[in-house]
């Protein structure tokens, strides 16, 4: 199986542990009992929306592993969330964002690269980064920069040297 077969794979295990949730708590279900929409369903879009806007946050962030292991403490004596309140529509997808988040692999990692293919890869992306950079200062000095006008650095490109 190629690296970047294991790598699709991996990811498709973290996104299925969105769905792996934990059983029903008797408090739970009373609380269900007493507001159904309580309970949510993570294939509905605004579920959706919260998980992905909360995953896409903390990538963008940067947040660290150990801040989102600390957002989704379990409270030892009932096993619930210490920071959320457990079955609420809005708590749960931003739990399991936060959840994903946390378990997420190194990507240089997952595709276990020797140190000599490392040292390739970089040395292509900082080739590439200087194309891009070139790129974006021949259209800014073009006369007509369009959107770019406004870029010191492309975006991409500088998340790609890191």
């Amino acid at each position: 199986m190629s690296a970047n077969m294991k790598a699709i794979l991996a990811v498709a295990a973290l996104a299925a542990a969105l769905f792996a949730r934990a059983p029903v708590a008797p408090t739970q279900s009373r609380a269900a009992e007493q507001n159904p929409i309580a309970v949510t369903n993570p294939l509905d879009s605004v579920s959706q929306f919260i998980f992905y806007a909360v995953l896409e946050g903390c990538y963008q962030d940067g947040l660290t592993t150990q801040a989102a292991e600390s957002l989704v403490r379990l409270d030892a004596e009932s096993g619930q969330p210490k920071n959320f309140i457990y079955a609420c529509p809005i708590c749960m997808p931003a739990f399991d964002a936060l959840r994903v988040y946390k378990t997420r692999p190194k990507f240089m990692d997952l595709l276990r690269l020797s140190h000599f293919e490392r040292t390739q890869l970089k040395l292509a992306f900082e080739v590439r980064n200087k194309i891009g950079t070139d790129l974006l200062n021949n259209y800014k000095s073009s006369g007509k920069p369009g959107a770019y006008s406004s870029m010191d650095k492309c975006p991409s490109c500088e998340a790609a040297g890191k």
